[in-house]
């Protein structure tokens, strides 16, 4: 079937961002596990911006996105997960073979580059090329999602309730659910222990909800900008500082100079809000750089943590 896709051409140079233009091209009908969306909408994530300026692995040509949401309008011969006219979420996928994920641990599928970055199934094929038969690296995280129809493996989909709105479920199964999932499957905040998240922006106040479900009682928002830092404390957050020369001094005021669990959630900051080393308690933990991600099991997956 014709879609028209956001692809993404190499760069001229080589520290020049990669260039992006619409186009007519052709996708393929779902196999017997994949799933045909028609896509309403699709989140811009950090992960697509790395790319786009090339810092981070991806052939071209291609079609990024990785955070879409629609409606399910055909799907594969095994499928039975989700059916024609449900609403669905796209969330990260995973082999369901290996080792990590046979023992229900798919956030760690051991197929994780395969599956997410090398823009093509895991047999080498791609479903999308460009009428003139070019192929096209249209699997990113296997979903491809800037476009007006996708196909998805079937075990990364959810369905949406009704009540919720479907355009704005995209981020659950990348930001909302590292963060989160970092909080409540790998952190695991004791009643009366305490957090920080450094960074406000959409991720850190997935980690700033999820702490609230948690017993922490102390939960610090770390920010450069005052109308986060409003917004987190909306949101779950009991202290607020603004990032400055005094953040380390702040936080042991408050934490009485027990920090317990530390979150990073800053990437790309500018300069970076984590203060470094000084913060932590002795066998405090630190979560940083988000591996892990959702399944339909609505989301609240973990990320890599270590400290």
């Amino acid at each position: 079937m014709r879609i028209t896709a956001a692809v993404m051409e190499k760069a001229d140079a080589v520290l020049a961002r990669r260039k992006i233009e619409l186009e007519d091209v052709e996708l393929e009908g779902p196999r017997e596990d994949e799933v045909l969306i028609r896509v309403t909408s699709c989140g811009v994530c950090g992960t697509d911006k790395g790319v786009i300026h090339g810092l981070e692995p991806f052939p071209t040509p291609g079609v990024l996105g990785h955070e879409g949401a629609g409606g399910v309008e055909e799907v594969g011969s095994r499928v039975t997960m989700v059916k024609p006219g449900d609403r669905v979420m796209i969330g990260v996928p995973y082999c369901g073979r290996c080792r990590t994920c046979r023992r229900g641990e798919p956030r760690y599928c051991q197929d994780d580059m395969g599956l997410t970055f090398s823009g093509y199934r895991l047999d080498g094929s791609s479903p999308m090329r460009r009428p003139g038969w070019e192929k096209l690296a249209g699997r990113f995280f296997q979903q491809s999602s800037w476009a007006t129809y996708t196909l998805a493996l079937d075990r990364q989909l959810a369905v949406v309730p009704e009540g919720l709105d479907v355009d704005l479920t995209g981020p659950y199964g990348c930001s909302i659910s590292t963060r989160a999932g970092t909080v409540l499957n790998e952190l695991k905040p004791y009643p009366g222990s305490s957090i920080a998240i450094f960074g406000t922006g959409g991720v850190g106040l997935a980690a700033i909800m999820a702490a609230r479900m948690t017993g922490a009682t102390r939960i610090i928002a770390v920010d450069e900008v005052p109308e986060r830092l409003a917004l987190a404390k909306e949101l779950g957050a009991t202290h607020a500082i603004e990032h400055g020369a005094g953040t380390v001094a702040e936080l042991k005021e408050i934490t009485k100079d027990q920090l317990d669990f530390a979150i990073e959630a800053a990437a790309g900051a500018t300069p970076p809000v984590i203060p470094g080393p000084g913060s932590q308690r002795p066998g405090g933990r630190e979560a940083n750089r988000p591996t892990d991600f959702a399944t339909r099991r609505v989301l609240l997956r973990p990320a890599r943590a270590g400290g």
